[in-house]
């Protein structure tokens, strides 16, 4: 995958370095050319486990390209069409299903800080096993404090702590889908942070079954 990530960079950079001078046609194969090669790693595991992993990235170097092929006067409608695809599929590729036998318990996060934090980051007691507490008006809030949590506090996981973790954030998604419909607004923000928790998560599941193996 190393020489993707090149590729990918080699996109941006090139058609940075060209400043004001692109045409509406570099502009434009640049584009094609990011969209192509990211729907073609796509469609393997090995591939898609990259684009979700590097996600922010891909996303930065797309969001550079057309905002120059835009200033060029290109008409980027069919490019944001594929783009909305692709980001669809990566954060379809990164939701799991989770068994009620899979949900965290109070037993099982009571000794743990780690997770005592991430209930604090959804501001629900460990006893609320449905989420109730969590309401169309704070949903956003909770994302955003677990999705803070997880990420200030990922080296910390244990292989217990990542299971838990794991299981919680399945319930939050479930608690979103029993509130919808939620406002577009929310919406959106909710789908970033579900493609930035969708990075993290390859990491959780690397920690774990290292552990896991060491022992």
């Amino acid at each position: 995958m190393n020489h993707l990530k090149s590729s990918i960079l080699v996109l941006t950079i090139g058609l940075i370095a060209c400043g004001g001078g692109n045409t509406e046609n570099t502009a434009l194969d640049t584009l094609g050319a990011q969209l192509q090669m990211l729907e073609d790693t796509m469609l393997t595991e090995e591939g898609m486990s990259w684009t979700a992993a590097d996600w922010e990235t891909i996303n930065g170097t797309y969001d550079s390209n057309v905002k120059l092929a835009e200033e060029g006067g290109a008409d980027v409608a069919e490019f944001t069409t594929r783009w909305d695809a692709i980001a669809a599929k990566v954060m379809e590729a990164t939701e799991e299903d989770f068994s009620a036998e899979e949900y965290a318990t109070t037993e099982n996060v009571a000794t743990s800080a780690n997770i005592t934090a991430a209930y604090g980051a959804l501001a629900i007691d460990a006893t609320d096993t449905e989420f109730s507490t969590i309401t169309k008006d704070n949903i956003l809030a909770a994302y955003q404090g677990f999705v803070r949590t997880v990420s200030e506090n990922f080296s910390k996981y244990n292989a217990s702590d990542v299971q838990v973790i794991t299981a919680l954030w399945g319930k939050l998604n479930d608690r979103k889908n029993a509130l919808e419909p939620i406002n577009k607004i929310d919406n959106a923000r909710i789908a970033t942070l579900k493609i930035e928790y969708s990075a993290l998560k390859i990491g959780l599941k690397a920690s774990a079954i290292g552990e896991e193996a060491a022992e």
